[in-house]
């Protein structure tokens, strides 16, 4: 009887999903943030030796704060999470923000469209991490909020009072 058990135990294996090394995704996270931000300095006509900050505050550290701290809230809210995990979520959570982020398609609308991705990227950590860390979503709420409350404040100030509006409505309603 333990034998049919160990064998059907055997075929769900298969199932089982594993975090990559938070290391492959920091290198993600860097190259994904590195072509933003050459697309920036392209599009903006600058040279190559002076930088855009908006792709670094809105994108790469949000990303990065979102690797490094999201186990340690995690933690502190009665959950467990390591950085494989952490950087796995903050890696997808950059490649949302940056494919709905359609700026060369549509610049005029570009702060609704942003709003519209982080907003996604949060309801997506808080499904992942309550699926890896805690079912209470109350327990997951802040480590989720994170990456895209800091996405939303780097941003603030290249675009504007109303993208925090919409930012925040939609992060409201999304939840």
């Amino acid at each position: 009887m333990s034998g049919e058990m160990d064998l059907k135990l055997e075929a769900l294996s298969k199932y089982i999903v594993t975090s990559p090394s938070w290391v492959r995704s920091l290198v993600l996270i860097l190259i994904l943030s590195g072509c933003v931000e050459i697309m920036a300095i392209l599009g903006s006509g600058r040279s190559l030796m002076h930088p855009t900050l908006f792709p670094i505050v809105a994108y790469l550290i949000p990303a990065l704060a979102a690797l490094a701290l999201t186990p340690r809230l995690a933690r502190w809210f009665s959950g467990k999470l390591d950085y494989g995990w952490s950087g796995l979520t903050a890696a997808i959570g950059l490649v949302i923000s940056i494919s709905l982020s359609p700026i060369l398609l549509f610049r005029f609308s570009f702060p609704l469209f942003f709003a519209i991705s982080l907003a996604l990227v949060f309801t997506f950590r808080m499904l992942l991490l309550a699926a890896v860390v805690n079912f209470r979503l109350t327990r997951v709420m802040i480590p989720a909020l994170l990456h895209s409350g800091i996405a939303i404040v780097g941003a603030a100030p290249f675009l504007g009072l109303e993208f925090v509006q919409i930012s925040i409505l939609l992060h409201i309603s999304l939840q």
